[in-house]
């Protein structure tokens, strides 16, 4: 009986000494935590009388509680960015490119997406092609075209302004190679047409000869059919129509091209 209570008061007494060993070690740990935040603890006090005295203050102040403070924890992993290029945005463009490209990133109304680059899922595109971009240099199919200042104006802008016959000769190869200029970007449609003056300084010049012939595409080779007057133009639509009333699906494109040229001249409307 007597070693049973000694037992029991032999526990009694190791659990009350770790009791105090678990109350100062708390005790320590709240005192390093308040030598650690001390530096940030005195200048916010002073903060707080400060805004005590200034009875025009509108803003609470939330009582500083020491006491409160956590131990610092350990800051969480910020995750890293995947800085693969897996689109043309990412890539390392050049200073030329990166002034006009930035134009489709604002979604700017300057912008042309109809003879001119246009975005799609990150990527772009003239006409049919995609279009890979090299610091300030444009690839098309393996292609390499020098970006010069007049070549992006060109190939981005509604009114370019700053080109030169060079870059003009470059424009309309690269728009030979994508059909950007044709109608739904396919070879053998007749030119896309609006009123904007890309297509009547630019576009048009470059594939009409107005007053002396009407370029036609047939089987991908370029032909014209010369005209003196309107009404030579009339009657040949007029005979493509009974054409194709009769069952011939070739005339499209020509009918096209007819109606597109006479309504240019301000013919029919």
């Amino acid at each position: 009986m007597k070693n049973l209570q000694k037992e029991l008061l032999e526990s009694a007494n190791q659990i009350r000494e770790k009791y105090r060993a678990l109350k100062r070690g708390k005790f320590l740990e709240a005192e390093e935590r308040f030598q650690t935040f001390q530096p940030l603890i005195e200048p916010l006090q002073e903060l707080k009388n400060i805004a005590q005295d200034n009875k025009n203050s509108e803003q609470e102040i939330i009582p500083f509680k020491p006491q409160q403070l956590l131990a610092p924890k350990t800051p969480s992993r910020i995750p890293i960015l995947n800085t693969t290029p897996s689109t043309p945005l990412k890539l390392d463009f050049g200073i030329l490119a990166s002034k006009y490209l930035s134009n489709y990133l604002r979604k700017n109304n300057i912008t042309d997406s109809t003879y001119g680059l246009r975005r799609e899922d990150d990527k772009f595109y003239i006409g049919n092609k995609e279009v890979e971009i090299a610091n300030d240099d444009i690839v098309i199919d393996d292609k390499f075209y020098k970006g010069t200042k007049g070549l992006w104006e060109l190939l981005t802008l509604k009114e370019p302004i700053n080109y030169n016959d060079d870059d003009i000769k470059v424009y309309k190869e690269i728009l030979e190679l994508t059909s950007a200029h044709l109608k739904r970007y396919k070879l053998g449609a007749p030119l896309s047409s609006n009123k904007h003056s890309k297509y009547t300084n630019i576009i048009k010049p470059l594939f009409t000869s107005l007053g002396s012939g009407l370029r036609e595409v047939t089987n991908n080779k370029m032909d014209y059919i010369y005209w003196d007057n309107p009404n030579e133009l009339v009657d040949r639509l007029r005979l493509l129509y009974l054409s194709k009333l009769a069952g011939n699906t070739g005339v499209n494109n020509e009918i096209d091209s007819i109606i597109e040229e006479l309504r240019e001249s301000g013919i029919i409307y």
